[in-house]
Parts: structure tokens; C-alpha cells; sequence
């Protein structure tokens, strides 16, 4: 018997699929070439904090706080934890309550990290009122900017923070290194904090 012998013709390839391939490779990367040089408003700033940096930050020395009571705060109270400050002068109004109150939900929200941050309010005037912090801020700091080493802490700080127009924000080095405004949100400060504490 002759041999059986394939009498179809060979199928051409269709050229679809490696088209639709080099679409799926090709096409992001062209899509972000032209996105970043044709439309520049698109581009990331580079920004990548909500409060305003301090920059070069201001390394503080290693200073002594006292309380309203005399006795000193705690050893190195600039040192080995980041730390929010507020400066008031009106022996906490209701600005300055609610600026605790707000710094108070940054550190709460820090969950397990919460130990690592500390809050301190450097008054000027009168100290506030002792019931209301024990009730409401137990782990706030109250330092009299008056004793110690504070005139020196407030003369690093901006001219402004006397009017307690923002928080500042000290790393566990020392060093100033970010202001949030009050008229901001708690939430951009938290924000920060999260990612400086990873």
C-alpha cells in the first residue's frame, strides 16, 4: 500500500496574539512617556509631607524642662522619642484645648507606637488648669517656659510659636524638623508621624 500523505494545507499564523502582547507591554510605558513630557501638571511634586519642614532643621540641645510645680519633667525630655510641642500664652483657652485635643488623637491613633511620641505644652503665661490635665491629657508634659533651659528651647523655635500658631515636631535626635500650622488638620500630622515612625 502507498503511504498516507497529508494533502491539507499548512494554516497560516495569524499575527493577533504577539500584537496584542507587545500592546500590553509597550503600551503603559508609552502611555507614562507621554503623560510625563506632554502634560508636566501630571508630574509628582515630590512632596511627600503635609506639615511645613524645617529646613536645615535646628538641632536643640539636650534641655531641662521643669513643671508648674518646680520640679523637673523628666531626664533629656528632647531625646529618644519624637516629640510635638505647643507653646501657649493664654493659659489654654479654647485654641489651646482644642490643639491638645487634636494632638491627643495624633498620638492615640498611633496604636502600639503611641510610647514612641510624647506631647509637651510650654506656657508662657499662666499653666493650665491642673484638673483639666490630669482628666483629660494624663500623659501630656506641662513645661513653665520660664525655668530651666525653656527660654533656650523657645528661642529655637520660630518667632511665631509664642502665639501658639502651630505645633512643632522635634525627632528623637533633637533636632526641629517639622511645623503644623494650627489652622491645619490633625490628620496630615498623623499621616507624617506614621510614616517617620516606620
Amino acid at each position: 500500500d502507498a503511504p498516507m500523505t497529508d494533502t491539507t494545507a499548512p494554516t497560516q499564523r495569524k499575527p493577533w496574539p504577539a500584537i496584542i502582547l507587545a500592546v500590553l507591554f509597550i503600551g503603559p510605558l508609552a502611555a507614562a512617556w507621554i503623560v510625563y513630557f506632554a502634560a508636566p501638571d501630571w508630574r509628582p511634586t515630590g512632596q511627600v509631607n503635609y506639615g511645613e519642614l524645617i529646613d536645615p532643621p535646628v538641632a536643640l540641645p539636650d534641655l531641662a524642662l521643669n513643671g508648674p510645680d518646680g520640679e523637673p519633667l523628666t531626664d533629656a525630655p528632647l531625646r529618644r522619642r519624637w516629640t510635638l510641642i505647643y507653646v501657649d500664652g493664654s493659659g489654654c483657652d479654647e485654641d489651646c484645648r482644642q490643639t491638645l485635643f487634636d494632638t491627643y488623637q495624633v498620638r492615640y491613633l498611633l496604636h502600639r507606637d503611641l510610647d514612641r511620641v510624647r506631647r509637651i505644652l510650654l506656657y508662657t503665661d499662666a499653666p493650665p488648669d491642673p484638673a483639666f490635665v490630669a482628666e483629660q491629657h494624663p500623659d501630656l508634659l506641662v513645661a513653665d517656659a520660664s525655668a530651666a533651659d525653656a527660654p533656650a528651647l523657645l528661642a529655637a523655635l520660630p518667632e511665631s510659636a509664642a502665639t501658639g500658631d502651630a505645633v512643632y515636631l522635634v525627632d528623637p535626635l533633637g533636632n526641629l524638623m517639622m511645623r503644623y500650622p494650627r489652622t491645619g488638620t490633625w490628620q496630615d500630622m498623623h499621616k507624617d508621624l506614621k510614616k517617620l515612625l516606620k
